[in-house]
Parts: structure tokens; sequence; C-alpha cells
């Protein structure tokens, strides 16, 4: 019982140490429709090294502190990349539609 336990904990100490946290940036892509330069919300990842040496016991408190962070940044953040996508995608209608106004306009 012992040898799987600290079997387990060496496995779950070697995922853990490559557990992620995510967190939500802004770029500028071109749109060709609208011949504009628009906002995008992305996901950037980066890797948690925080769970360097663990033994035994002490591991498996690490390990799933590790996956709730990684599971709540996941969350938290994908949530606000699909809101700011939201809203971005208002952004870029509005902006779309004064340039196509324009154009009919001085057109």
């Amino acid at each position: 019982m012992h040898k799987t336990l600290a079997r387990l904990s060496s496995a779950a100490c070697a995922l853990a140490v490559t557990a992620c946290v995510y967190t939500p940036s802004t770029v500028h892509v071109y749109d060709k429709e609208c011949d504009i330069r628009v906002r995008e919300a992305q996901l950037d990842v980066s890797q948690m090294n925080s769970l360097g040496q663990c033994s035994n016991e002490g591991c498996i408190g690490q390990v799933i502190s590790a996956g709730f962070v990684s599971a709540g940044s996941a969350i938290v953040s994908g949530s606000i990349v699909i809101v700011a996508n939201i809203a971005y995608w208002f952004e870029k209608q509005q902006s779309c539609k004064a340039i196509n106004n324009k154009q009919v306009i001085t057109g």
C-alpha cells in the first residue's frame, strides 16, 4: 500500500509540475472585409513551476492546489475572453458600418 501511494504521489507531482495558468490578452488583427484593424481576445498559457521539489504525502496537497489554480484560471480567463470577444465583435460591427456608410455617402 505504501509503495502504491508513493508511486501515485510521484506521478501526481510529475503531472503537477506541468500545471498551467491561463490569462487573457488582447491582440490586434486585420479584418480584410472591412479593411480595418480590430481587437481580439485570446487565452495565453504559462506553466507553473512551483512544484519542483515535493515528496510523498506533502506533494498531494500541492498537486490538488495546482489543479484548482489551473482549472480556476481557465474558467475565469476563458469567461473574460468570451465576454471581451463579444464586445469586440460589436465594436467591429460599428466600425465597419461607419466605414460602409462613409463610402456610400462619398462614393
